[in-house]
């Protein structure tokens, strides 16, 4: 079948020409690049922590995509217009997957969830990948919501979180981002002494699950918990 309009308008902002079919991005070493600078993700992937095999998208969209790895291209291109995008990766970990399923079931299944980035440099990528989400790293770019690990809705703010583009000898520098399924639950304003977010009931018996920048129109998260979130694609690309 063929794509509805609006993806399609999607992927054209995006830079995507033609049929929407699933993509098998190069990861290999990109001209003007550091030299000797190893993917990252190729990497993840010969430790099978990453895939590139495309499947149905079952995440947040208005518009249903082909594929996922299709769809998270589009939207990371829509976002960072600029980029050149190295390549789109599903992360591959079943472990952390069903740590996430359990702490939802915790929470309740009708907690909301949200895809969000999560910008950091590519050589803790490998840890985030097989291990998840630390917020022991906490304060390294401030801790304005709270001492957690932090998400935005918007890739490119995430990108100053990604390191320096540019590397040795004005040579451009692979750069890595995660799309992340993130536990944001029940809301609140954040402050930077926040260890854990504040009680949201009178007898401080319920807590609430996140906080954020603007509770009317949030666009960064803070979770205080490691596994109340769990990163799902992660997009190699140079810019």
């Amino acid at each position: 079948s063929r794509p509805k309009p609006r993806l399609q308008n999607l992927a054209k902002k995006a830079g995507i020409r033609g049929s929407l079919t699933p993509q098998r991005c190069s990861i290999t070493q990109q001209q003007g690049s550091d030299e000797g600078m190893e993917s990252v993700a190729a990497v993840l992937l010969a430790k099978n922590l990453l895939t590139d095999a495309p499947r149905p998208w079952n995440g947040e969209s208005s518009e249903p995509a082909l594929d996922d790895l299709t769809h998270v291209h589009a939207l990371f291109a829509a976002q960072v217009p600029d980029a050149e995008i190295c390549g789109v990766f599903r992360v591959d970990n079943s472990g952390l997957t069903g740590v996430y399923e359990a702490v939802r079931a915790a929470m309740g299944e009708d907690t909301r969830e949200l895809d969000l980035w999560h910008g950091t440099t590519a050589d803790c990528m490998p840890n985030i990948v097989n291990s998840g989400f630390n917020r022991a790293y906490s304060g390294r770019h401030g801790t304005k919501l709270g001492q957690g690990t932090y998400f935005a809705a918007s890739a490119e703010y995430s990108l100053r979180f990604c390191g320096r583009s540019n590397g040795t000898a004005g040579h451009r520098r692979r750069r890595t981002l995660l799309l992340a399924r993130v536990l944001v639950g029940e809301c609140t304003k954040g402050s930077p002494d926040l260890v854990e977010p504040p009680y949201r009931d009178a007898e401080q018996m319920v807590r609430y699950d996140s906080t954020v920048d603007n509770e009317e129109s949030p666009t960064m998260y803070c979770i205080f918990r490691d596994f109340q979130a769990v990163p799902r694609y992660l997009v190699e690309f140079i810019g």
